[in-house]
């Protein structure tokens, strides 16, 4: 099994409301290719490009995870129409209310694919050694993924736990995730570098754009290695 960083993302906020960029990661495991989430729509160049790196095109991607429906993980799911789209139930009877950033036409769309499969089960398996995993905190539907391979366990856990500020001490998203989180290896989040369980990038040479806050004056905030500073 072969776990990929397409992109790791970067989230903001503003005045006018939040944006994001968010995680888009490659699993390939005996000639099967997985993505969980696929970005953001001005992603898409760089997404396309990124999979070409690995000798693939949209057609040779067999599952996409949609850990949730916020347009910043769902940009690109176009793209994947032979791919089977895995999404949680709680999801899609959440998604559509009012205040739901998700523009309706296009959740309407994605809810007619023939090729969209709705999780009923709080875990699901989806290859050999990858689980899909039921994580409300976020959204009422959102969904993490579980790889194990080489004795480790790699938790992708999309927004359910943001960044690593989370992991610090913001119960809310670690709700569903609390017990997980201490018998895993590594966690890939939905808007940071991958990360160790107590919060630090796994690599030394991560050195990631994190969070962007356009209030007055612009604000970006990155992480280094050494933790968090200001540009």
């Amino acid at each position: 099994m072969r776990v990929t960083g397409l992109f790791y993302g970067i989230g903001g906020s503003s005045e006018r409301g939040w944006l994001g960029w968010s995680t888009v990661v490659l699993i390939q495991d005996n000639g099967r290719n997985l993505l969980f989430d696929t970005g953001a729509f001005n992603d898409r160049p760089g997404l396309l490009m990124k999979l070409a790196d690995h000798h693939l095109s949209p057609d040779d991607i067999d599952s996409v995870i949609i850990s949730h429906l916020h347009f910043d993980h769902i940009g690109n799911i176009d793209l994947f129409k032979k791919a089977k789209w895995y999404i949680h139930q709680e999801e899609i009877e959440e998604s559509g209310k009012p205040g739901d950033p998700v523009p309706e036409p296009y959740r309407l769309w994605i809810l007619r694919q023939p090729n969209l499969i709705v999780v009923r089960k709080p875990r699901m398996g989806i290859m050999s050694g990858i689980e899909m995993i039921h994580t409300p905190g976020h959204t009422k539907g959102s969904c993490s993924l579980l790889a194990v391979y080489d004795k480790k366990r790699i938790l992708l856990c999309a927004d359910a736990i943001k960044s690593r500020e989370d992991i610090w001490g913001t119960p809310f998203y670690l709700s569903s995730l609390g017990r997980m989180v201490g018998i895993v290896d590594y966690i890939i989040p939905g808007h940071d570098c991958p990360l160790l369980p107590d919060g630090t990038p796994f690599a030394d040479n991560i050195n990631t754009a994190h969070w962007i806050k356009t209030n007055a004056p612009l604000e970006v905030c990155n992480y280094g290695t050494n933790g968090k500073y200001k540009v």
